[in-house]
């Protein structure tokens, strides 16, 4: 979704026991365009606010058409639903939309929206920390991701102080005047209520070579350390669903290798293509060499090696260590894209997708 942010039931969700602070009174229910657009057309009330907001989907000023034919192609793609936060007194304070990719299990919020007068004083961290209480306890999803310009700086403070994390910037996507934004896209995961974790579902880790052999009996070998990759950076690894050829290797748990070189294609930094809800990704690995068939690879991006102890862990093959258990790191290594480009092979496809994205800035046929 190119829109930034500016920070199905009818049933109303109150904003209790959120990280054990007591919030402002706030509750959900869903959008009425008929009632609730002239809140948000008193809510964006300048050119700025508005692309901060939605970017170049809708034409600046916008109707009440023009919203409702935004948000009705938003649930037609992407199966969104808005949202308005209200006080306990059923005023509207905020709004946002929310659509669920079941593909990966993961939310997206967009069209984030504050009554700016009462910016500065908490109600944007407590919606963003609704809006993820929905989407956690309700909706049931893994992490949850938004998209924010890097000049609403005060949004970005707001997102994090919710449990989100920056996780990669997409430069020059949009111009207003003489300024040229980037997009900042962060997520947030299960825990991030407590605790900034990890986000995205995983998949089962990828060996440069599989043994042919499993092993037999107790854990004869066990290091005292494992290793686990992941492009995103957090402070605890957490277990969550992954996917791989076999039941052993599609459980809920925190996967990890013996080496740093076995989980370094886990640690490149392989998006989505698009980066929203609905985009695609597809990649392997065999004999060390990562092959990219669909996605995108920023050749500039970071990705990160976590050392973890190998206490709680359960060999599951020749290779493969789960444990059920979150799992604080010893260390967190920082790798480049670059140095690893030459283990990367793309397809035709993903060429495309690079070169558009990083390179020529044309998508080619």
């Amino acid at each position: 979704m190119g829109g930034a942010a500016v920070c199905g039931s009818g049933k109303e969700i109150a904003a209790e026991g959120l990280g054990g602070e007591r919030a402002l009174g706030m509750r959900l229910r869903p959008y009425f365009g008929r009632l609730d657009y002239k809140y948000i057309a008193e809510w964006v009330n300048d050119e700025r606010t508005h692309g901060l907001w939605c970017g170049n989907l809708m034409p600046y000023p916008m109707s009440e058409e023009s919203l409702e034919a935004l948000l009705e192609k938003d649930a037609r793609e992407w199966d969104g639903h808005g949202f308005m936060a209200t006080e306990n007194d059923g005023t509207p304070i905020g709004f946002f939309c929310y659509s669920v990719n079941t593909a990966d299990n993961g939310g997206f919020l967009k069209f984030v929206l504050l009554n700016p007068s009462l910016r500065g004083r908490g109600y944007g961290t407590r919606m963003m920390k609704l809006a993820l209480k929905y989407a956690f306890d309700i909706t049931g999803v893994d992490f949850v991701g938004i998209n924010v310009f890097h000049v609403n700086q005060g949004a970005r403070r707001c997102y994090e102080k919710a449990g989100f994390v920056l996780q990669t910037v997409t430069e020059a996507v949009y111009r207003h005047g003489d300024e040229v934004w980037n997009r900042c896209h962060m997520v947030a995961g299960r825990e991030s209520r407590g605790r900034q974790e990890g986000c995205r579902t995983g998949e089962t880790l990828c060996p440069a070579h599989r043994p042919a052999v499993e092993p037999e009996g107790d854990q004869a070998h066990r290091p005292a350390y494992l290793y686990h990759g992941s492009q995103y950076r957090f402070d605890v690894v957490i277990p969550h669903e992954a996917s791989g050829e076999r039941e052993r290797e599609s459980r809920r748990a925190i996967y990890a290798a013996e080496t740093v070189d076995a989980v370094i294609p886990f640690a490149l930094p392989i998006r989505w293509y698009p980066d929203t809800p609905d985009g695609k990704r597809s990649f392997n690995c065999q004999n060390g060499v990562v092959q990219l068939q669909y996605g995108s690879l920023d050749p500039h991006g970071v990705g990160y090696i976590y050392k973890l102890k190998s206490q709680g862990f359960e060999k599951i093959d020749g290779w493969q260590w789960i444990s059920l258990q979150e799992a604080v790191p010893e260390e967190i290594m920082e790798i480049r894209v670059g140095d690893y480009l030459d283990r990367v092979v793309f397809s035709e496809e993903a060429r495309a997708i690079n070169d558009f994205l990083y390179g020529t800035g044309e998508m080619k046929e």
